[in-house]
This record gives structure tokens, sequence and C-alpha cells, in this order.
């Protein structure tokens, strides 16, 4: 309704003008409000796809990301067989290389088999000395076996390697606390 110009409106009728004007107004906003909820819960609801993954896991690195994510989701029969799969691909990088035997070392270690565990960490410590991951590893199976003198070198030589490396740090602080020198 549109009133022309100078024409009197009573204040009962006035009040349902300003009435309307915020109803519309209210009726608008939720309008706005619903149709953003409505495009956000649609985006939400969307499957997410996974990431294109390239063809790397034909490659020793892409053997080595999969064994480090099956190493990481405590699945140990997959974690194996991608290390092993990685190293008979022979890496020509020793990093890769001495993960691969790194992973290798974790799981034997998970699956109770120190003395398998043993063989590939000193072998990823031959392949890459100047990798800490296996020096700390080597710490751990040592501290396990209560050979207090030799983790307490690997965890410096770790430390050496990678002076921020806080799970070196803190397996060195453990052992100074079972052999009483803190």
């Amino acid at each position: 309704m549109v009133l022309e110009a100078g024409a009197s409106v009573t204040p009962c009728f006035k009040e349902a003008i300003l009435h309307s004007e915020w109803m519309i107004a209210a009726v608008l906003g939720t309008t706005y409000i619903g149709v953003g909820l409505y495009f956000w819960f649609r985006n939400k609801a969307k499957p997410v796809k996974p990431p294109v993954q390239k063809n790397i896991s034909q490659s020793p690195e892409g053997f080595l990301l999969l064994a480090g994510d099956a190493l990481r989701n405590r699945k140990l029969v997959p974690a194996r067989e991608f290390a092993e799969t990685g190293l008979r691909l022979n890496p020509d990088d020793k990093r890769t290389h001495s993960s691969l035997l790194n992973i290798l070392g974790n799981v034997a270690a998970e699956e109770k088999s120190p003395d398998k565990a043993l063989k590939y960490f000193l072998e990823a410590v031959k392949i890459d000395p100047s990798f800490a991951f296996p020096h700390n590893n080597l710490g751990n199976l040592y501290f396990m076996s209560k050979d207090f003198d030799q983790a307490e070198k690997a965890y410096l030589t770790a430390l050496k390697l990678k002076p921020e490396y806080s799970d070196a740090q803190s397996n060195l602080t453990r052992l100074n606390q079972v052999t009483k020198k803190i």
C-alpha cells in the first residue's frame, strides 16, 4: 500500500504498517539465513573426495609413505609388506632406504622380536648414520633390554644429529630418571 504525501494515517494503521515492515524484515532475514544454512549444510553433506593420488606407490618413496601410514595406524602386517616392497625396489636414496629399514625395525619391535628389530635399526644406522630416528629407536631397544649405557649413547647420538628431536630428549630424560642421573 502506497500512501500519498500529506495523507494522514491513523495511529492504529500506522502501527500495523510498522509491524508489517518489521515482519517483512524478519521474514527476509530469516529467508537469507535459511538460504545460507541450506547451502552450508548442502556443502557439508557432500562426501569428501579423496585427493587424486599419483602413481607414487610404484616407487620406494611411495612405499615408504604407505608403510609409515600403516605403522602409524598400528597395521603391522601392511607396514611390513610396504616397507619390504620398497626395499625390493632398491632405493637409491640412502635416507629412503634407512627409513624403510627403520620402519621394519619398529614393526619387529612391536611384534616382540627385539633381535630382528636390532638388526634392522643397526642396518638403518649403517646406511645413513646421519639419520636420527634409527639412533633413537636403537636407544629404545637398548633401554628395554636394560643396556642403559648403549641406550644413552644412542639417544645422545640422535640428539647430536637433531638437537630439537623431542622424542630423543624425552627418552634420555626417562633414562636418566631410571638410572638416577638427574
